[in-house]
């Protein structure tokens, strides 16, 4: 019986339950191509800090969405790039 060959480099196995690297950028570039507004929904906490990637430039969102009106700076750079901030207070809605 012939040797078995050596093993081949091989590419590690993909976990499926995340997206690939590039999906962000072309869900990104898809979004800027169809959509009439860009609103972001975050809390408060998110607000002013740097994340490891970048959704968007503030002149590029219509709509903020949060939990607390932004202070400080970030006020007013929001006011600046005219971004529309919304205060959600909290409730639930009763659909019934």
């Amino acid at each position: 019986m012939p040797p078995s060959p050596p093993p081949q480099p091989s590419i590690p196995p993909i976990d499926w339950s995340s997206p690939p690297p590039f999906a962000p950028a072309t869900e990104q570039a898809i979004a800027e191509q169809y959509a009439a507004r860009v609103m972001v929904v975050a809390d408060s906490t998110k607000l002013g800090r740097v994340a490891f990637a970048r959704v968007c430039a503030l002149d590029e969102i219509d709509i903020l969405v949060t939990d607390a009106p932004p202070t400080g700076d970030i006020a007013a750079a929001l006011t600046e790039a005219q971004v529309e901030v919304v205060v959600a207070d909290g409730r639930a809605v009763d659909r019934a």
